[in-house]
């Protein structure tokens, strides 16, 4: 009886600690633009997201995952071209992110909390707080969700 209860509070810490990290995985992700146009990726509570800006917003809507243990972001996108593959499959070949399932259209990427960022469809995204000032004017041109929010 004493090892079921010890399993069953184990578990519930974990299942708390899983939580916990997942609500502190940032929901909006930014590219402020350059060589192309300025996009972003919002994350929504119930798994759901949408791309705004950009190129992307054909591979709406998507689907997230977030596995705190590992640190993995998975991201399943919806409506991929030949060239989105090739794309993801090239970022895969290069080490931009951990895993590529073309049959599910699910990518896997590592989110490193000391500097939180990944590479997707070859743009890097950062968290919306750590656009800097003069690149905010640029990125809230493909980024509706961010117009409404505070100061990076």
């Amino acid at each position: 009886m004493r090892v079921q209860g010890s399993v069953a509070i184990t578990i519930l810490l974990c299942l708390s600690a899983c939580h916990d990290s997942a609500r502190d995985l940032p929901k909006l992700w930014v590219f402020y633009g350059g060589e192309t146009d300025p996009f972003c990726l919002e994350l929504q509570n119930d798994s759901s997201g949408r791309f705004y800006g950009g190129g992307y917003v054909k591979n709406n809507p998507l689907r997230w995952s977030y596995h705190p243990a590992e640190r993995h972001l998975n991201l399943t996108f919806s409506n991929l071209t030949q060239s989105d593959y090739a794309v993801l499959k090239d970022g895969l070949a290069r080490g931009r992110f951990v895993a590529f399932d073309s049959a599910r259209s699910t990518a896997s990427y590592k989110v490193d909390p000391t500097k939180p960022e990944f590479d997707l469809f070859g743009w890097i995204v950062v968290p919306a707080a750590a656009i800097e000032g003069w690149q905010r004017p640029f990125a809230e041109k493909g980024c509706p969700p961010l117009r409404g929010r505070g100061g990076a």
